[in-house]
């Protein structure tokens, strides 16, 4: 099918031997090329991606979480988007 062929070549392409080390490969990747993407864009037009909005808030997250179980961080998480999001809203 499609989605094989399309598995097996992302696997050729980037010379990994299993899922494990295609994950691990991508996830270095990914936020690389995001970085070079959002940086080139913001020199060509000036416009801000939130690239250093997001970092900021992945410090806060990381500092204010630091030492919490996994349930008290999902509690944290959902008392910090509680009424930012209207599930219920009509579009």
């Amino acid at each position: 099918s499609g989605t094989s062929l399309l598995l097996s070549s992302i696997f050729y392409l980037s010379d990994c031997h299993s899922v494990d080390e295609l994950i691990h490969t991508w996830r270095n990747w990914a936020p690389k090329k995001l970085h070079a993407f959002e940086t080139s864009v913001e020199n060509c037009t000036g416009l801000s991606l939130g690239r250093e909005e997001r970092s900021m808030a992945r410090r806060e997250y990381e500092r204010e979480t630091r030492g919490m179980t996994e349930e008290e961080e999902l509690e944290y998480v959902r008392r910090k988007v509680e009424g930012e999001i209207d599930w219920d809203a009509d579009e």
